[in-house]
């Protein structure tokens, strides 16, 4: 129980019950998250094994069923629960109703979901014959090596957006980004879990406060600026150049990471700001 309080259900099953402790929505996040980094960490692990009949066996049996979870279905899930717990962002940090920790209590299966494939993964590597994937020694595997695999393939990828997208400037202001791919994880709307490092986009943004507002009052009556909440993205009629820019990063970005990294050219995106995020 970890010193924490929790509320116990009691529901009746043919002539048994069952018995469901409710957690809190942070204690099902920081599950979530858990179980989803561990798959990350183990699977960049196995990346750096040197037999190919391992890394086949790996790519033949299990690959699939990851690269279902990371592509978002279980993340989107846990994004449908969040949004509906809190449907505008104002409203994350504030407490919730019994409705709301009744929904959230709907991300238990996800955790369950990732668990399972967690612990194939576990069985497959037992029966590799590795030392590192035996059961006495997956979990030091796991925590240290793999994570440790994990967050420097991040920081060299990191290495290369920041001087890919140092080499360009708007109208004299620097680029920045936010987003996973500049801190290691994504956002609490999906659940603190790891960016896919094959396959991500670069959220851009660049502060110019006297172009942000030229572009916000909508100079041109017919423009067809995309406007969300305190930024605006580009448009071909008033900000051709930054449209331009973006997809000048997004080629760059392709040429230095290479053709198997997805989506780094297609869905990234540039957002003119007034201030910064």
């Amino acid at each position: 129980m970890a010193g924490h309080p929790h509320r116990l259900t009691f529901r009746p099953k043919g002539n048994d019950v069952d018995v469901v402790m409710a957690s809190t929505p942070r204690q099902l996040t920081n599950r979530f998250r858990d179980a989803h980094r561990r798959i990350d960490h183990l699977q960049a692990y196995v990346r750096t094994i040197e037999s190919p009949a391992v890394r086949k066996s790996f790519e033949e049996k299990l690959l699939s069923s990851i690269q279902e979870l990371e592509m978002e279905d279980n993340v989107a899930d846990y994004k449908k629960i969040y949004k509906t717990v809190y449907p505008t962002r104002d409203l994350e940090g504030q407490p919730l109703t019994p409705q709301q920790r009744a929904d959230f209590q709907k991300v238990q299966p996800l955790i369950d979901k990732a668990n399972r494939l967690l612990a194939r993964l576990r069985e497959w590597g037992s029966k590799t014959g590795i030392p590192d994937l035996s059961p006495e020694a997956i979990d030091h595997t796991i925590e240290v090596k793999g994570k440790e695999i994990w967050e420097r393939e991040f920081s060299r990828i990191k290495g290369i957006i920041d001087e890919v997208v140092g080499r360009y400037s708007y109208k004299g202001q620097p680029l920045h980004y936010v987003g996973s791919m500049s801190r290691g994880w994504r956002g609490p709307h999906k659940g603190l879990t790891r960016p896919d490092l094959r396959d991500f986009d670069v959220d851009l943004y660049v502060v110019h406060p006297e172009e942000y507002e030229r572009a916000r009052n909508g100079f041109n009556k017919n423009n067809p600026l995309v406007v969300d909440k305190d930024k605006v993205f580009p448009s071909a009629l008033d900000t051709n150049d930054l449209l331009t820019l973006r997809s000048e990063i997004a080629r760059a970005l392709r040429d230095a990471l290479g053709e198997d990294i997805k989506s780094v050219d297609t869905d990234t995106t540039i957002a003119l700001r007034g201030t910064p995020p």
